[in-house]
């Protein structure tokens, strides 16, 4: 009888298991699902969303996040290196802020679910930098962001979206 048992319990733990990488997979579609749709280029038609593929569109996401700032368009883009810190600061901010969601005794007590972390929130794993810009190079390579090679920038657009400072009235170099 414990043979039975045990099967049943090791099959309801594999379903457990399923239902919390759906669970990620739904937190991080919710996540990012606005701003993936703000950019149609950024995205395909034949784009599959799986547990295996969350991280890569979950990285694509946090650059495009990162890409779509103020200070982004107002230099023309962003560079390999502060992409990356930023990228990693988000993440790392993301996933503490979970955390300490998740560890408020106040949040039981109100019957709220824990924050689902997603894939790259969940792992401690940080993508190495290495790694980082051989997934840039396969974004642009797929037209979903791109590289202006004279400034040395990544944009989310191909075309030179740059705003300039303009002088004051005072006389400063820029208002």
């Amino acid at each position: 009888m414990t043979d039975a048992t045990s099967l049943f319990d090791e099959r309801n733990a594999e379903l457990e298991r399923q239902i919390q990488a759906l669970r990620e997979e739904q937190a991080m579609l919710a996540k990012f699902k606005h701003l993936l749709g703000s950019f149609p280029h950024v995205l395909r038609p034949d784009d599959r969303f799986t547990s295996r593929t969350a991280a890569k569109f979950e990285l694509l996401a946090r650059i495009a996040k990162h890409l779509t700032r103020a200070d982004c368009y107002m230099y023309g883009g962003s560079s390999t290196r502060e992409t990356y810190d930023t990228v990693v600061e988000d993440i790392i901010r993301d996933r503490n802020t979970a955390h300490a969601f998740n560890v408020n005794p106040e949040r039981a007590e109100r019957g709220e679910e824990l924050a689902v972390l997603t894939p790259l929130e969940r792992n401690d794993g940080i993508p190495n930098y290495n790694t980082f810009r051989s997934y840039l190079a396969r974004y642009r390579e797929e037209g979903r962001i791109f590289f202006d090679e004279e400034k040395r920038r990544w944009r989310i657009t191909q075309e030179n979206v740059s705003a300039t400072a303009q002088p004051s009235e005072d006389g400063g170099k820029y208002g």
